[in-house]
């Protein structure tokens, strides 16, 4: 499964360096979430740093998962202790603002999620904000309108 074109276009426009640099680390970082290399979001965190992606329109910078520290295990452990979300959720954002994105490691969708509302989430999960990874990078990268 390769980015696609405009995804990595829009990626490698950001300013700084985007391109990953330790794999190896990368890849155990990738494990320590139980984040397959070959997904969506394996591949995209394997080949790029998200340190230097920005949003119009989320309000959110991703979290970066090895450099300069991983913000993406820190994140997903607080949101699953604090928060006791369950272990199927990365969280791709910072939780500071008492929500966040959440990739769902069972369905790749990614959700956008508000504590206040943690219970009816839990219970019955809204619809995704995207589909799959991919899809949450467009939007995320997209311009506002």
């Amino acid at each position: 499964m390769a980015i696609p074109q405009n995804l990595a276009t829009a990626i490698e426009r950001a300013p700084g360096q985007v391109f990953r640099q330790r794999e190896k680390i990368a890849l155990i970082e990738l494990a320590n979430l139980e984040i397959l290399p070959d997904s969506q979001i394996g591949e995209f965190y394997l080949t790029y740093n998200a340190t230097n992606l920005y949003s119009d329109h989320a309000g959110e910078e991703l979290n970066e998962l090895c450099s300069p520290s991983p913000q993406l295990l820190e994140a997903t452990v607080f949101v699953r202790e604090m928060w006791e979300l369950p272990s199927e959720f990365v969280c791709l954002t910072s939780a500071e603002g008492e929500g966040a994105y959440l990739y769902s490691l069972v369905d790749g969708q990614v959700y956008d999620f508000d504590l206040a509302d943690r219970d009816s989430f839990l219970e019955e999960r809204p619809a995704p904000l995207a589909r799959d990874f991919f899809a949450f990078l467009e939007w995320y990268l997209s311009p506002s309108e």
